[in-house]
């Protein structure tokens, strides 16, 4: 369902034999009170941000099937799939993709960009070629979560991949199919997650890590940036580094790199005086 705006501002006659563009027609099946589509200011509640203009002439589509709840607002150039749903209070920036039967909950907030419910990642070789899974899942985005933008959240294989209630992401993440991210975790820029790990509550995954498959993450862990996690984590222990250590082993361990070129030389020293006292062959 196509929604559009006119070129006109408010209160402006349109010019001399030009028609003005009529006013977005409601889409069926969305519940009294549901969406400000692209174009259509909307009040802003409490900690919510606020419909900054009209976005004259844009064009935003929500399909078929789709529900948003009371003061949800999407912006313009907005992609809303069939059966979506939006909880009462969300917020989506312009140019947010939310695909076929994926959830946002209430007073959720998307920036631009973020696709929720692609395709996951999921091929099978075939001889020479990769044959496609078919990826029949979908996304759940529980309440008060905030998604940066360009943030790309897989759709699952089967099932749903979730993002827990106040969790809080930031922009350029990749979380593949079937994760599931618990409640209030943080998680910062350029994190990849892939497909089946599951974070506990409060987890935090600093810039840039990495995280293999078909882990758990226990609460409350806490991984450094760039560190690349490939094994299961405890509850409440903090990695860092690659592979990724307790944080006082891997300072130790980063410390000590410091020191390598003059410890090669400390080698190559003693090498050449062991050489002079006892003859070449004696190192070999």
């Amino acid at each position: 369902m196509h929604s559009r705006v006119g070129d006109h501002r408010r209160g402006e006659s349109p010019k001399r034999g030009e028609a003005a563009d009529p006013e977005p027609e409601p889409v069926p099946g969305l519940p009294e009170g549901g969406p400000v589509l692209p174009g259509r200011r909307g009040a802003a509640g409490p900690g919510r941000p606020r419909d900054r203009g009209r976005g004259e002439g844009r064009v935003g589509v929500l399909e078929r099937g789709v529900s948003v709840g009371p003061r949800a607002v999407v912006q313009a150039g907005c992609f809303v799939g069939a059966g979506a749903r939006i909880g009462a209070d969300a917020f989506l920036y312009p140019n947010v993709t939310l695909r076929e039967r994926c959830e946002i909950g209430a007073r959720a907030i998307i920036h631009s960009g973020t696709v929720i419910g692609s395709d996951g990642f999921g091929f099978v070789r075939d001889g020479d070629v990769h044959r496609k899974l078919p990826q029949v899942g979908n996304v759940v985005v529980e309440d008060d979560v905030e998604l940066g933008a360009c943030v790309t959240i897989d759709r699952a294989t089967t099932g749903t991949t979730r993002i827990g209630a106040g969790s809080k992401i930031d922009n350029l993440v990749q979380i593949a199919h079937n994760v599931q991210v618990g409640k209030n975790c943080i998680i910062v820029a350029q994190v990849g997650i892939s497909g089946s790990t599951v974070l506990g509550d409060d987890v935090v995954l600093a810039g840039q890590v990495g995280v293999v498959g078909h882990i758990e993450i226990g609460a409350g862990a806490m991984i450094g940036a760039k560190s690349g996690v490939s094994k299961s984590v405890k509850p409440g222990e903090k990695l860092f580094g690659y592979p990724a250590l307790p944080v006082t082993q891997a300072m130790r361990i980063e410390a000590s790199l410091r020191h390598l070129p003059e410890l090669l030389q400390t080698v190559r020293q003693l090498k050449r005086r062991v050489e002079e006292l006892e003859g070449p062959s004696s190192l070999k």
